[in-house]
């Protein structure tokens, strides 16, 4: 907690002009300050204006000095806390009589029943005070404002502070006070009892104790000293701190400089109070101002902690132990971010997001068809009070989830009372390695007697990480950690595999409940991705949280936050890193799987490309040597492969059993729990490997090309090889042919003119226009980013991973490709092209480039036909009417299939010269011309005003008129980033093609029926 004390301003005509020069130079410096830590809290200790004859004085106070101090540091007026001086009174002198009268009180119980009768001499004695009274009446009008103090509580860094300002002045007059002043000890009793149960008390008084009456001096020091942990005080003009003790904790007394004023040779500043209410440390730093340089420096500190009694501290002891274990933990955590070195100090718990904790499995969940609403979603708050073991799958944030339930209890260990123990069974080899009375030795640093009657009376919660049923003496040892304690809580968390479905886990015959970890959601990407970029635009990121889906699903990558998280570092880190480049991000991803930096400090003789190759030749041997196992090997056979490999590369020095618990570690290896064998952890890491083996054997190349039965369960290999090497025209050509031979009859089916095919396939785009022109455009307000989210996972959820390598199955070809099979042909030709992005022969490009659109434009028809053969098999009319209507969306599908397959923004230009060729006759290419101008608005559609006109002018099929709105109204909804001048112009131009479409509808009656949910399934 900070404070900033200020005092005796003294504002008004006398010093004005010192203020003046003064103020600019103090409002940079506490700002400076506030910048370096958050001020919680400012003091002022009386004398806050010359005079208090008028409250103007006050009113213009508060407008010049006050509002620009909270405003400079961001502070609310109510953390801007006064206390009277004597220059705050007016200079209405009193009645003699009353003078007399309260002069004559000899004890202070006399004072007592003077003030609490409050009769009329009570309120004479007041009158000088009416001003300043009014003022902070008005300025605090929600606290505890009385006559002889005034009482506030703040809720401050999750503290309660208890502060009470006494007004000293009640019986100052001009001159020396010293020796004359009253403050009757019933007002501290009833200002103390209006704010009970603080965590801190704060007296403020503008004179010091000494210059009370000698009667009521030392009744006053015993109830401040007892009641309130810090005093501060003004009026003299001078820094002094001092520390009393009383019987459970200390008390500081600080007083404070004059502010801004004086001619008198007072000192000018201020001081600022760091206060640790834990463990009552007390750092004071005082500003002292240096006129010929117009500056506030920094001119002492001074370090205090308040003295205690035994029993005081202790408590203290244990407060202050846990905030040390809670640096280690944090630093501890911040280790488990990959990105921590280059985070700019954003911590673990700013990054941490929560895990979709449910207790039925994601892959239970999928069982019952329901993966997203199955079962409640529990948070963190509530592992507090239950014991639970937490199954996730390896890399699902489990030890971040218990670093994270540490480091809570930790925060709030003075209202939970609860000690966090976190033990990692992972590497535990006997059953003594693990001793509560130890641990609590070493984290309080207490003697065995001490340590022992800390553990019968504490509570505890244990964190217990990698706990394994299988493995008896973690149930042991669990067992016995339990049993030292009276209280306890523990939180378990395991490996999910196939027997933690079913198994039952139980603690000194306790049952253990169970909970899951999800895969990550798009809503969850999402939030992740605007913590980890927080600098990035919301369009950049958008394009970020797709690339991350879709590369995902294609590799079978886990959705979880640490593989998001390494590919948002890497995305981060290689600012010059295309995010439509799979291949790039994947080659970096695996660089930063490896360690390729550790690598290298393993054996400094080792070559990363030469690692490289032993991961590719392994992945061979799995493919051609053990595909009965699964593509795994026993540990005897992979020691055996390292070691042959070593003796064929002599360059290869490192340690055969070092490179393999290296892979291990990594997670690039994984040992079967059930069968001991070893296999890649990952399938796309193992296509990758292949990939790398494909760059030096073309054979292998030669034989996947050749093998019709094989060669489409090689989809993304072929891809990742074409992007490890971008010059392989050669390879583009053999795809080519490959592709052009498998679509041989089909493209041969089709060989017209494909706007008039599509003319005479499309019979029913009328029902399709009639639905389009009843959507009321001009009321579609673009989807938020977050229900895009939860919109896009209730139509299909990111979680399609399944952990392990697949074996690769033949195809059985007997009756030619299926429609499926062509359309993975042509995605593999078209995935190559997009990679091969340093081939110079257009004549091969071009080629390439055609067969791929005519031959997705061809699957599209022929996808029509099928539609037509159920349409035909169907009894219901309405089942028919419904089915023709499919057929109108195929030219849709067609363009997405085509942008998402080979679309790449170095494509752009190639795009736009093709557009030019087709629009030198735009009445005979339609239907290319509507693809390729859809793939530039997809590549960017806020730079791409002019294709919108060219799409909505040139395209006069009225069955793709329908796909040009679907299509501009799926932009309008959930691509437009907040950009409202693009979102009027696609308005009025999907307004107008309405109207085209149907030509009869009225513009001021269309009906407000769009299914966003139903755009989103169909797109």
């Amino acid at each position: 907690m900070r404070i900033l004390h200020l005092s005796d301003l003294h504002f008004g005509n006398k010093y004005k002009e010192n203020i003046n020069r003064m103020f600019p130079s103090f409002l940079k410096t506490i700002k400076k300050i506030n910048n370096d830590k958050k001020i919680d809290l400012i003091v002022f200790t009386g004398d806050l204006v010359w005079n208090g004859n008028s409250i103007d004085t006050f009113y213009e106070v508060n407008k010049k000095f006050i509002e620009p101090t909270i405003n400079e540091i961001s502070i609310g007026k109510d953390q801007f806390i006064l206390c009277s001086g004597n220059h705050d009174m007016s200079d209405n002198k009193e009645l003699l009589a009353i003078t007399e009268y309260i002069d004559k009180l000899k004890n202070d119980d006399e004072l007592n029943h003077f003030f609490e009768n409050e009769d009329q001499q009570f309120n004479l004695s007041y009158e000088k005070s009416d001003n300043y009274f009014k003022f902070v009446k008005q300025y605090y009008h929600k606290d505890n404002i009385q006559r002889l103090f005034h009482t506030f509580e703040r809720e401050i860094r999750d503290q309660k502070i208890g502060i009470v300002s006494f007004h000293t002045p009640w019986r100052s007059f001009l001159g020396d006070h010293s020796g004359c002043l009253l403050i009757p000890t019933q007002a501290i009793y009833n200002a103390y009892n209006a704010i009970p149960k603080c965590d801190l008390y704060i007296s403020l008084m503008h004179h010091p104790l000494n210059d009370l009456k000698k009667f009521n001096i030392g009744s006053i020091e015993d109830i401040l000293f007892e009641k309130f942990h810090i005093n501060f005080s003004g009026h003299y003009h001078k820094k002094r701190q001092g520390v009393v003790f009383t019987s459970d904790i200390g008390m500081l007394s600080v007083s404070s400089m004059a502010s801004m004023s004086g001619n008198d040779g007072s000192m000018i500043g201020f001081s600022v109070t760091d206060i640790d209410i834990d463990t009552f440390e007390i750092d004071i730093s005082n500003y002292t101002y240096i006129q010929h340089d117009n500056v506030f420096p920094k001119s002492s500190s001074i370090n205090h902690k308040l003295p205690m009694n035994e029993e005081k501290l202790a408590q203290v002891n244990i407060l202050k132990r846990l905030k040390e274990l809670k640096d280690d933990v944090s630093q501890d955590a911040n280790a488990l971010l990959i990105n921590y070195d280059d985070a700019g100090n954003r911590t673990f718990v700013e990054q941490f997001n929560e895990p979709t904790l449910k207790e039925k499995s994601h892959y239970e969940s999928m069982e019952a068809q329901n993966t997203l609403k199955k079962g409640n979603i529990f948070n963190i708050g509530q592992l507090f009070n239950k014991n639970y073991i937490i199954y996730g799958k390896d890399k699902y944030g489990k030890t971040s989830l218990l670093r994270k339930l540490q480091l809570d209890l930790l925060e709030d260990f003075k209202k939970l009372k609860t000690i966090p123990i976190y033990i990692d069974f992972k590497n535990i080899d006997r059953l003594d390695a693990v001793s509560l009375q130890k641990e609590i030795r070493r984290i309080f640093h207490l003697p065995s007697a001490k340590a022992a009657s800390l553990i019968s009376d504490s509570e505890f919660q244990f964190l217990i990480d990698n706990y394994n049923s299988e493995i008896p003496r973690h149930d042991v040892i669990l067992n016995n950690l339990t049993k030292e304690v009276k209280n306890f809580v523990v939180t378990l968390t395991s490996e999910e595999t196939q027997e933690s479905y079913i198994s039952q886990t139980k603690i000194n015959q306790v049952q253990i409940k169970k909970l899951f970890i999800h895969p990550i959601t798009r809503k969850n990407i999402r939030t992740h991705t605007s913590k980890f970029l927080a600098d990035y635009d919301s369009e950049l990121k958008q394009e970020i949280i797709q690339k991350i889906v879709t590369i995902f699903n294609q590799m079978n990558i886990p959705f979880n936050y640490w593989y998001l998280s390494l590919f948002l570092w890497i995305y981060k880190k290689e600012k010059n890193i295309s995010i439509t480049d799979n291949v790039e991000m994947l080659i970096l991803y695996i660089d930063k799987l490896l360690e390729r930096e550790q690598i290298a400090q393993m054996n400094k003789n080792i070559d990363y490309d030469l690692f490289k190759k032993l991961l590719g030749e392994l992945s061979h041997a799995f493919l051609s040597k053990h595909s009965p196992e699964n593509y795994s090997m026993s540990y005897a056979e992979l020691v055996l492969f390292v070691s042959r490999f070593k003796d064929r590369e002599i360059r290869f020095v490192t340690d055969v059993e070092e490179i393999i618990l290296y892979l291990l570690d990594k997670g690039i290896l994984k040992k079967e729990g059930y069968s001991g064998r070893y296999s890649f952890r990952l399938n796309g890491v193992m296509e990758y490997f292949t990939a790398v083996y494909m760059t030096d054997n073309s054979n292998f190349v030669d034989k996947i090309l050749n093998d019709d039965q094989y060669f489409l369960r090689y989809a993304n290999e072929i891809e990742i090889y074409a992007g490890l090497n971008r010059k392989n025209s050669e390879l583009l050509n053999k795809l080519h042919k490959k592709t052009k031979n498998a679509f041989k009859e089909l493209n041969k089916k089709y060989k017209e003119n494909p706007d008039k095919i599509l003319f005479d396939k499309i019979k029913h785009y009328r029902e399709l226009a009639k639905s389009i022109s009843n959507l009321d455009v001009k009321e579609q307000i673009p989807i938020e980013s977050d229900k895009q989210d939860d919109m896009l996972d209730e139509v299909g959820p990111v979680q399609g991973f399944s952990e392990g390598v697949k074996v690769k199955e033949p195809i059985d070809l007997t009756g030619g490709y299926t429609l499926n099979q062509l359309w993975k042909h042509i995605f593999i030709l078209a995935r190559a092209f997009r990679s091969l992005t340093l081939i110079n022969d257009s004549n091969q490009m071009n080629k390439s480039f055609e067969l791929i659109v005519e031959s997705y434009i061809n699957i599209g028809f022929e996808f029509i036909e099928e539609i037509d053969f159920v349409k035909e098999k169907s009894e219901k009319d309405i089942e028919k009417k419904l089915i023709s209507v499919l057929t109108s969306f195929i030219p849709l599908i067609t363009q997405l299939n085509l942008s998402s397959a080979v679309l790449h923004k170095n494509l752009t230009r190639f795009i736009e010269e093709k557009i030019t060729e087709l629009e030198q006759d735009v009445n005979n290419n339609q239907y290319k011309l509507m693809l390729f101008y859809f793939m530039l608005l997809d590549a960017n559609i806020d730079s791409n005003k002019k294709t919108i006109e060219s799409v909505t002018r040139n395209i006069t099929l009225m069955s793709l008129k329908n796909t040009i709105v679907i299509k501009l109204l799926y932009y309008l909804l959930f691509k437009l980033n907040g950009n409202k001048p693009l979102e009027k112009f696609l308005k009025n131009k999907i307004v107008k093609l309405q109207l085209e479409l149907t030509p009869d509808a009225k513009k001021n009656t269309i009906i407000n029926n769009v299914d966003k949910k139903l755009l989103l399934n169909r797109l």
